[in-house]
């Protein structure tokens, strides 16, 4: 039997890097059957009986190459690798790695078996009934399943509102779920589906040696970073510590990347600093403004942003689809700090909940899903001592608020990073305690402690990031982090000085003022709109008026059993010609038609 990492088709190279990925198997005398058009890019391949299909798109094409799905494989065997195969030379980790998915498909026996990540990113979504069973890579490839017919789930339409994302491996849609990160998955000839826990934290002890436990640290990451192949990449350069300590390690190595830096209208701290950086550097560096060309493209983008996400998200990543457009396709890697904030730290990706006004649903709706848990799910994720819950945070924290954005961008590229690593990752249960006592650390206090992170910066005596800078030296070390603070100790008066104008606007845009101080994030001497490029209110309110119309006064829509249809109309009205806004409601509602819409989803 052929195994994840054996050579494709008996060759002698590893496994091929893809895409993207669809399997189907039938468990009944079924007409579903994967369609693709010709010009998708995709290669396929069948069993002889057509019960199992499957089809793939490659990363890499040969040069004349064609890519036509209608070309049938004669291929019997298929082994190929989703993500960053970087750990795939070690043998004891090819089975499940930190940011790879191994996948192996016989053919002429009928059976598949995949090794999901230890995160669970890249994702692997499942789809079973009674008829079939679908894996697929992205949600929108399940579009190109004949006779399929999705249905929306209460439960994630609820934690879409609520939380800004579904919960619970849950997806927008009925009988499809994320598979967790760390499962051995096999599928055999009758399309019957095995799974069992391949990866889970070994319960060490914590160490009580800080400069041995970051020791450790800094020889997986150096060894991460060192083993990715980023001879095609570019790296997502911003002004925080995790892309920082990337930075440092590349140019201790001698490969410098050209770098890409998104910002607004005018320049944000995030660019202000990654200029700067790449300047003292050397380095080729591109800031990506969002400003007039986004504006007008913004509904072609929140379109396929919404496709991509797997209807989580049309405004939120249409910033994502624009870089990656931007960029364009020479590159295919994207190097960025990814899972660095949770393996650097133990700290979470987002804190604050959408708490986006149910009313847009039907009446219905809402009363069957009122026993949602209204809560902060983030607290049941800290363990003893107020340390966090590493499984629950990685396993679930990372991919729960992380797999849209994950989607759009591995559409593209291959997600890089050497946080990502498997070694590094197992380090985490032996970090020694920050908290002698056991009360556990409220949300609260996670957002004091990122705002102490933004201008203070880590200690050196608890940060294996800032401790490798530092002995590396350079313009990594002493160029500004964040708010203010440098690498190498100390901090930066100008940054700081920029730091306080960056929280201050942040405090204006959380207060509504969404052009910040300056309202229109024009300011006096350019200093505003510093805090966050993205700016989803004003982007609303100056590009998307039209479009939210069209789309949320539609037939379809007026005839969906998912809306109250004159609920939407009302706030649709007094959001535009009156004072009362409804930011979150709409953008709720424009994600939730637009899923309807891609995907033809039903109630």
């Amino acid at each position: 039997m052929m195994r994840p990492g054996e050579p494709l088709n008996g060759g002698n190279s590893g496994m091929e890097i893809a895409q993207s990925f669809l399997f189907l198997a039938k468990r009944s005398n079924t007409q579903r059957s994967i369609q693709l058009s010709s010009s998708s890019g995709f290669r396929y391949c069948e069993s002889s009986d057509q019960r199992f299909q499957f089809a793939y798109r490659p990363r890499y094409v040969e040069a004349g190459e064609k890519q036509e799905a209608s070309a049938r494989s004669t291929a019997t065997a298929v082994s190929i690798v989703l993500g960053d195969p970087f750990e795939d030379a070690n043998p004891a980790y090819r089975d499940c790695m930190g940011n790879a998915v191994p996948i192996a498909c016989d053919l002429s026996r009928k059976f598949l078996e995949l090794r999901t990540s230890i995160v669970g990113l890249p994702p692997v979504f499942l789809l079973e009934d009674s008829e079939v069973l679908v894996l697929t890579s992205d949600l929108h490839l399940l579009r190109h399943v004949r006779g399929l017919q999705l249905r929306f789930d209460l439960a994630g339409v609820r934690e879409l509102g609520h939380v800004g994302h579904p919960i619970g491996f849950h997806t927008l849609f009925r009988n499809v779920r994320l598979v967790p990160g760390g499962i051995a998955l096999e599928v055999d000839a009758e399309g019957k589906l095995s799974e069992k826990t391949a990866w889970t934290f070994r319960q060490d002890r914590p160490s009580e040696d800080w400069p041995r436990f970051l020791e450790q640290q800094i020889a997986a990451f150096q060894q991460a970073a060192r083993a990715m192949d980023v001879g095609n990449s570019f790296l997502s350069l911003t002004a925080g510590l995790d892309t920082r300590a990337i930075l440092a390690e590349l140019i201790q190595t001698h490969r410098l990347l050209p770098a890409f830096t998104m910002t607004g209208n005018t320049l944000s701290l995030d660019a202000r600093l990654a200029r700067d950086l790449a300047a003292a550097c050397g380095m080729k560096h591109e800031i990506i403004f969002c400003s007039e060309e986004f504006r007008l493209r913004l509904p072609e983008l929140v379109r396929e942003a919404s496709r991509l996400s797997g209807g989580l998200a049309s405004i939120g990543q249409a910033p994502q689809v624009f870089l990656y457009q931007k960029v364009g396709g020479g590159y295919t890697g994207r190097v960025s700090g990814y899972l660095g904030n949770q393996v650097g730290r133990g700290g979470a990706e987002k804190l604050s909940n959408r708490s986006a006004d149910p009313v847009i649903l039907d009446p219905e709706v809402r009363r069957a899903s009122d026993s949602f848990a209204q809560g902060h799910w983030f607290q049941r994720g800290t363990g003893q001592g107020g340390a966090p819950d590493y499984q629950f945070l990685l396993q679930q924290e990372v991919p729960f608020s992380s797999v849209g954005n994950y989607n759009v961008g591995n559409h593209f590229v291959v997600e890089q990073s050497p946080y990502a690593s498997r070694t590094l990752i197992e380090l985490l249960p032996q970090r020694p305690p920050m908290r002698k006592d056991d009360r556990p650390v409220s949300v609260l206090q996670r957002r004091l402690n990122d705002l102490r992170h933004r201008f203070l910066g880590e200690p050196m005596t608890h940060s294996f990031q800032r401790t490798r800078i530092a002995h590396l030296g350079g313009p990594a070390a002493t160029c500004p982090i964040n708010w203010g603070w440098r690498a190498k100790g100390g901090i930066s008066p100008g940054g700081i000085l920029l730091g306080a104008f960056t929280f201050v606007d942040a405090v204006a845009i959380s207060r509504g003022m969404e052009g910040g101080l300056s309202g229109n994030s024009s300011g006096p001497a350019g200093i505003f709109g510093l805090h966050d490029y993205r700016r989803p209110k004003m982007w609303l309110d100056l590009g998307l008026k039209s479009f939210l119309f069209d789309v949320l006064s539609s037939q379809k829509l007026r005839e969906s059993n998912l809306f109250d249809f004159d609920a939407v109309q009302r706030i649709l009205q007094e959001h535009f010609s009156s004072g009362n806004k409804h930011y979150k409601a709409l953008v709720f509602a424009l994600d939730l038609a637009l899923a309807q819409e891609t995907f033809s989803a039903v109630l």
